[in-house]
């Protein structure tokens, strides 16, 4: 069953429970919003979207040509005239030309790089994954495995929807090192909805949909190999690489060593990376922001391999804890959930690359 409002408010102060989840507007925001909730529907959005892109070139080149046109006819043949167009015209669409050459370049050399670690099989293995002009997202290699997500009954602040249940995840994946800072959502997305301002600082008071914009962005540049896209994990992957092998309520020594929650933040975000890494290479795993994955919500959780959660649902899942939790809510196995429209400055997320089955005929 569902964690009692007064159960999460003692766990995550941060969240509100003034918005009922069964609140019309938020299904009829995902019908309207039609966002992808799946890593196959997203690929489709990259594809369209670079489909759109070129079509929207090709528009401004002709429209040029037009007003070119247009205005000779309007000022008549003057050869100045006629010679200060043409220049400010070809200097135009040169200026387009060359804007998509750099684009090209800045995708075949990511292409050239991401072929030799794409199928790295050695856990922690990290590489630097350009997301948007010089902005880069450092990734961590999670190979393919086996382990039991959820918590014993003995573990302390332990809550009922954490019943243990075995995963295999048949296929590698690679997940952000960091959750996504201000700075790199800033370049994709071009504005900053954070409370708490700093470039290298969680975005934060970001929606799962807003996530979901997100990803549709980077997916479009389309630089990742075939069958490869920018996703949000799922819960079991999530999970996953917050252990990192561990199996006890946090992947560090100590959450003061590996987190900031309410013990040791100040009451506020702090810059991602400065607090030691688990053993995969994971910095933030436990708290500093909770994290939204791909999951809907359900009170129990998923097993057997690759799971994906519920088909549907009203309520998406958070993991790791927060700046604002005690320390039982930043667990490895702790479990946040809401609406998928529900913004606040305790959460954000970090991006993972995973792969996809390739289409068929």
């Amino acid at each position: 069953m569902l964690h009692a409002a007064e159960d999460r408010a003692a766990i995550d102060p941060c969240h509100e429970f003034k918005k009922k989840i069964d609140e019309p507007d938020s299904v009829l925001d995902r019908e309207r919003l039609a966002l992808p909730a799946s890593p196959e529907s997203q690929f489709a959005v990259s594809i369209a979207a670079r489909r759109a892109r070129r079509i929207r070139v090709g528009v401004t080149s002709v429209l040029a040509a037009f007003c070119w046109l247009f205005l000779i006819g309007f000022v008549g043949w003057d050869a100045v005239t006629v010679s200060v167009l043409v220049a400010l015209v070809s200097a135009i669409i040169l200026f387009r030309v060359e804007a998509m050459v750099k684009a090209g370049h800045e995708i075949a050399a990511a292409k050239e790089k991401l072929p030799t670690w794409i199928h790295s099989g050695l856990p922690g293995t990290s590489i630097d994954v350009p997301l948007y002009g010089k902005v880069i997202l450092q990734m961590c290699w999670c190979p393919p495995g086996f382990f039991t997500v959820g918590s014993p009954e003995s573990e302390g602040g332990r809550s009922g929807d954490e019943m243990q249940v075995s995963v295999t995840l048949s296929k590698g994946f690679w997940l952000a090192g960091t959750e996504l800072t201000q700075t790199q959502w800033k370049a994709v997305m071009g504005s900053n909805p954070s409370h708490f301002k700093g470039g290298n600082l969680p975005v934060e008071k970001v929606s799962w949909d807003d996530a979901q914009r997100f990803i549709a962005k980077v997916n479009a540049r389309g630089f990742l190999p075939k069958n490869w896209i920018f996703a949000l994990p799922t819960e079991a992957q999530w999970e996953y690489a917050c252990r990192a092998g561990t199996t006890g309520p946090f992947s560090g020594e100590s959450l003061d060593d590996v987190g900031w929650f309410d013990g040791n933040s100040g009451g506020k975000t702090h810059p991602v990376g400065t607090k030691k890494p688990n053993a995969w290479g994971f910095h933030d795993m436990h708290g500093n922001v909770w994290e939204w994955c791909a999951d809907w919500y359900d009170n129990v959780l998923p097993g057997g391999s690759d799971p994906t959660g519920p088909d549907t649902g009203l309520l998406r899942v958070g993991r790791g804890g927060s700046w604002g939790v005690v320390d039982s809510g930043c667990r490895s196995a702790i479990r946040y959930w809401s609406t998928p429209g529900y913004r606040n400055s305790c959460i954000g997320f970090r991006v993972a690359v995973v792969p996809i089955e390739p289409a068929t005929d």
